[in-house]
């Protein structure tokens, strides 16, 4: 899902010339952090809170621009990777949804004493010196 809005909004951007594309991804950033600081005002923190969506916005956007380091301001180039890397980790990772344990199933009691009555009873079987 990750690669398909990604490519969406590189079609969307392929119609446009660079200075266009340029224009439209500074003013596109500048839109979401002035949305971001609005958010920040109305909750009075004193640090920001980015939600998921902001996360994925960031990161979109860092894929379809390499220039989109010089025009963010809110948090640093490393931490949009960072964010990159924790979506394709999610992307990857298939939690166990069952609540049983994971693993082999536990043998059965019967056939745990069959095995250790079978190798009591030929304790040699199998030994070379």
């Amino acid at each position: 899902m990750f690669y398909m809005l990604i490519f969406i909004i590189k079609v969307i951007f392929m119609s446009l010339d660079e200075l266009k594309k340029e224009f439209a991804v500074k003013f596109l950033l500048i839109a979401k952090e002035l949305e971001i600081c609005k958010r920040k005002l109305e909750a009075n923190n004193k640090r920001i809170r980015f939600s998921n969506l902001d996360r994925l916005f960031y990161t979109i956007f860092k894929k379809i621009s390499l220039k989109i380091d010089y025009y963010i301001s809110l948090v640093s180039p490393e931490t949009v990777l960072n964010w990159y890397k924790q979506f394709i980790k999610r992307f990857w990772i298939f939690p166990n949804k069952s609540k049983k344990k994971s693993g082999r199933p536990e043998t059965s009691k019967e056939i745990k004493e069959l095995v250790l009555k079978i190798k009591n009873d030929n304790i040699y079987i199998g030994y070379v010196k």
